[in-house]
């Protein structure tokens, strides 16, 4: 007697096997090489997953530190531009003095 394969719900076809024959042996060893390997594949994206994770941390550490420096680089940058300004009044007060631009106060 010959009966038509059966649907599965995924939509493969579902063959059965006598419990015990070889071919239920040979499905069954594939159930589990399949399982096996769909539980490697798990385990290695969930690893990939963890990467990304500590890659995010440390890309967001070094962002903090390139922003600290960036800070640390307009205020000295803000330092430089404030003495060389200092120094420019300083030079051009002399100057006037020297030429007698400016009176001192008695």
């Amino acid at each position: 007697i010959r009966t038509a394969p059966r649907r599965g719900g995924g939509g493969g076809e579902a063959h059965s096997a006598a419990p015990g024959t070889a071919a239920d042996l040979s499905r069954c060893q594939g159930c589990a090489s399949l399982q096996q390997n769909l539980n490697e594949y798990v385990d290695a994206l969930i690893t990939l997953k963890q990467k990304i994770i500590n890659t995010d941390n440390l890309l967001t550490e070094y962002q903090k530190k390139c922003d600290d420096i960036l800070l640390l680089f307009i205020s000295f940058e803000c330092l430089d531009l404030f003495i060389y300004n200092r120094d420019m009044k300083t030079d051009l007060f002399n100057s006037y003095l020297l030429e007698g631009r400016v009176y001192r106060l008695k």
